[in-house]
């Protein structure tokens, strides 16, 4: 496949990568459908090529393996109709190992964002844990400071009854 670095056109080359790749994965599935099937595997390796050169430099990755699972099918297929029972299985045995590849990654995917749910839901019971601390050493502080202000209040009492009682005393 050649290189498309031609930059005539506004548009990302990644994204004219990709829509050329769509082109040659639609060409590829249409001449499987008309039975011509060596004229499918020249397509798919045209495009299974094109995976090759921009896979790693793309920012359409994902879509890149779904077409990279699409032309391995197709290839599979077209082997097995033409009778090449052996590069038929080789291209099955890639398929299901990128298959297995994507099961694994999203397997880690759900992994990750229930790794990330639990630690959230662990930060989250931690700060209700440190915000009843914190309630709990306010409500601590306030009742110091009521029992202090009850203490100054009783005292001030006294000390205006003992004046009273002195002052009634000398009298």
């Amino acid at each position: 496949a050649e290189k498309l670095e031609d930059t005539s056109c506004n548009f990302d080359l990644s994204y004219k990568v990709y829509i050329k790749n769509v082109y040659i994965s639609h060409a590829s599935r249409y001449f499987l459908q008309a039975k011509q099937y060596k004229k499918a595997l020249e397509w798919c390796a045209k495009g299974l090529n094109i995976i090759e050169l921009y896979e790693n430099k793309s920012s359409m990755k994902n879509k890149f393996e779904n077409n990279e699972t699409e032309f391995l099918e197709t290839m599979h297929k077209s082997y097995f109709e033409l009778g090449d029972f052996e590069n038929a299985y080789n291209y099955y045995n890639k398929l299901e190992n990128l298959k297995n590849l994507k099961g694994e990654n999203s397997l880690q995917f759900k992994f990750n964002n229930l790794n990330e749910k639990f630690l959230g839901e662990t930060n989250k019971l931690k700060i209700t844990a440190l915000e009843n601390d914190n309630l709990k050493k306010e409500s601590e502080r306030q009742s110091i400071y009521w029992y202090f202000g009850l203490g100054i209040i009783s005292l001030l009492l006294f000390t205006i009854g003992f004046v009273f009682y002195s002052n009634n005393k000398l009298k």
